[in-house]
């Protein structure tokens, strides 16, 4: 990840500060009790290229979005620019203060996962539906359903990788291909909502790491 030019949305510049049942940002003062969503970005190490020199310098960055009820996003960012490296203090406060956060709101982000659950038997998260009763996941984009024991479920930072339990050495081979191709891997995205989305998994699914 290389660093951008200047620093945007840093806790200097939002004024974000938490208290027991909300938090200040940007002049404004927000409840905890009406965050609805949570994603985050962390990169422990960051190219950081000098201006008119060769030196690269490696420093942290973390980065959080809370989505309100209403609809708007609050977004506070704490990493290294060209100009000027980022304090490890300030991303651990940063870190801290999202942490309690996602502790605080865990319970009324989890309900709405439950609440499509009784609905209509299913949840949804991001692109795939989650039927706790038929044990199956769906990829709504290519509209292919698959059993929870057909299936590996391989968790990396922000990711889960869906692979076959059955697959063999040569389909192995070419999964990494293509993988080395495209770029990409095949699964489910973890960064919104993740310790919500991976409570659920161990709860309806008995997947666990």
């Amino acid at each position: 990840m290389i660093a951008p030019l200047f620093k945007k949305n840093t806790l200097e510049q939002t004024g974000f500060a938490v208290s027991d049942d909300g938090f200040s940002y940007k002049g404004r003062t927000y409840k905890l009790a009406d965050v609805a969503e949570t994603r985050s970005y962390r990169v422990i190490h960051q190219t950081r290229h000098i201006p008119l020199g060769v030196t690269e310098s490696h420093d942290p960055a973390f980065s959080f979005v809370l989505v309100m009820r209403d609809g708007e996003a609050v977004q506070v960012t704490e990493q290294s620019t060209l100009l000027s490296s980022s304090k490890q203090e300030r991303v651990d406060q940063l870190q801290k203060s999202y942490d309690f956060i996602c502790e605080s709101t865990f319970q009324q982000r989890a309900q709405k996962y439950v609440n499509q659950v009784e609905a209509n038997g299913y949840f949804e998260y991001g692109a795939w539906r989650l039927s706790p009763s038929q044990q199956k996941i769906i990829d709504t984009t290519s509209g292919k359903g698959y059993s929870v024991s057909e299936l590996q479920f391989l968790r990396s930072y922000g990711f889960i990788e869906l692979v076959p339990s059955n697959e063999g050495l040569a389909a192995k081979m070419l999964r990494k291909s293509k993988q080395e191709l495209s770029g990409k891997r095949y699964g489910i995205g973890t960064l919104s909502d993740g310790d919500v989305f991976f409570a659920l998994l161990a709860h309806y699914f008995h997947l666990k790491w």
